[in-house]
């Protein structure tokens, strides 16, 4: 009977198309951990750069799997297990993350071998925040990817040696600990190093998430931007810890807040029918220029009912980032942008150095002269200056602003995000 057959290169194929870059499938791995309902997550890196001995952990506290959930999930092609009405996770409602299939496409493109330990959530309501007690029993993984793609075929795969289910103690906690080990190649001191950057940027920076200290601005929209859409359990958190070799470096965002010279901040979530922005100066431009204040702004949302419902906290800088320290600056150059989150998850590649999705740089080198609508929303709210001819002479490209946009609806609407963003003229004319 003549039927489909697929080739066990499937994984390699789809991993290079999928998931571009090692830090992009280790995120994967990470996003899998929150749609479980993870509230923390360890991922700790050891001998980087000797792949024969080299490995990494990613742990959690979420609901675990069962040999069954396994095998529906993990061990099938684009599994429909997250295919639900609603799409959000069992026990906080989080907003799924994951791609149908990219978390094992990341563990293949990471390492030759994978190794689960799981323990099953028993259904049982939490034993606080962090702790989900879990069932008698739990499983233990382990697929030889070399094996795997030693057969022509999936239907080939002699499973006795390519892949490896039994019985494991459940634990007391659920829980999910991944070890890819057999690392699929080595990576040199620079190749580390933009690595652990480019897997730090896939989470906000935590500066900008918290309550901003008092001395940086006395004025905002709100304390805290809202990152996540979580329909119950609203205390429930979420962090990750890099530890090992992937441990972070300086904590450089905590120097561009400071360095900071403007604050503005962007509120089009759902609750009102406005987006509201705020320009705001910060504690060292308010002692500099005495006339700089902070200024509040309002539009009616362009589209109330579809979205996207999103909140932005942005930091511009007018000058240089710090002087005298070289390391800094060229971490602010490829970390400088206004870049997207969808449920607190980096969306590549905007902000990336190279794309300017809104169209600062362009405008910067035109320095052209440009017309505000006197009538227009926000033309009407500013001086007869500010809306003039020259205001588009001040215009400041990508690398002067450091800014996450917190996207909240899972449609992705991020060309009108852009259109609220650019829109609101906020980010580029004469008062910041």
């Amino acid at each position: 009977m003549t039927t489909f057959s697929v080739d066990t290169h499937l994984f390699r194929e789809l991993g290079e198309l999928l998931v571009g870059r090692d830090s992009t499938a280790l995120v994967e791995l990470i996003k899998n951990a929150y749609d479980a309902d993870a509230t923390r997550v360890v991922v700790y890196g050891q001998s980087l750069s000797h792949p024969d001995r080299g490995f990494i952990t990613i742990s959690d506290n979420g609901i675990g799997m069962s040999r069954s959930e396994f095998e529906r999930g993990f061990l099938t092609i684009a599994s429909r297990v997250k295919d639900d009405a609603t799409r959000r996770s069992k026990v906080f409602e989080r907003r799924y993350t994951g791609q149908k299939g990219v978390g094992r496409l990341a563990a293949h493109k990471l390492a030759r071998m994978l190794e689960v330990i799981s323990a099953r959530w028993s259904g049982t309501p939490p034993n606080g925040a962090d702790q989900l007690p879990a069932r008698g029993t739990g499983i233990e993984v382990k697929i030889d990817w070399d094996a795997v793609e030693a057969s022509r075929t999936l239907d080939e795969v002699d499973h006795t040696d390519a892949i490896a289910i039994s019985d494991a103690d459940g634990g007391r906690n659920a829980g999910t600990t991944i070890t890819l080990r057999r690392l699929r190649r080595r990576w040199t001191p620079t190749e580390h190093g933009r690595f652990l950057e480019e897997l730090q940027a896939f989470q906000p920076p935590p500066p900008l998430v918290r309550p901003l200290p008092r001395n940086v601005s006395s004025r905002l929209l709100f304390d805290a931007p809202r990152v996540r859409d979580v329909s119950a359990k609203e205390g429930v958190h979420f962090s990750v810890e890099l530890a090992g070799d992937l441990a972070p470096p300086d904590d450089y965002w905590t120097a561009m807040v400071e360095a900071a010279h403007w604050i503005v901040e962007i509120d089009a979530s759902s609750r009102t029918k406005e987006v509201k922005f705020l320009v705001s100066p910060t504690s060292s431009t308010s002692e500099e220029l005495s006339d700089a204040v902070p200024r509040e702004f309002s539009m009616p949302h362009p589209s109330p009912k579809e979205g996207p419902f999103f909140q932005a906290r942005i930091l511009k800088r007018t000058g240089v980032v710090v002087r005298g320290d070289e390391r800094l600056k060229k971490w602010a150059g490829r970390s400088s942008g206004v870049r997207i989150f969808m449920e607190g998850f980096r969306v590549l590649p905007y902000g990336e150095p190279t794309d300017d999705w809104l169209q600062l740089d362009r405008d910067t080198a035109e320095r052209g002269r440009w017309y505000i609508d006197p009538e227009s929303d926000i033309g009407s709210q500013l001086s007869a200056a500010e809306r003039g001819p020259d205001a588009g002479l001040n215009h400041l490209p990508n690398k002067h602003y450091f800014a996450p946009c917190f996207l909240q609806n899972a449609t992705r609407r991020i060309c009108a995000c852009s259109l609220i963003v650019k829109g609101s003229y906020l980010t580029r004319h004469s008062p910041i």
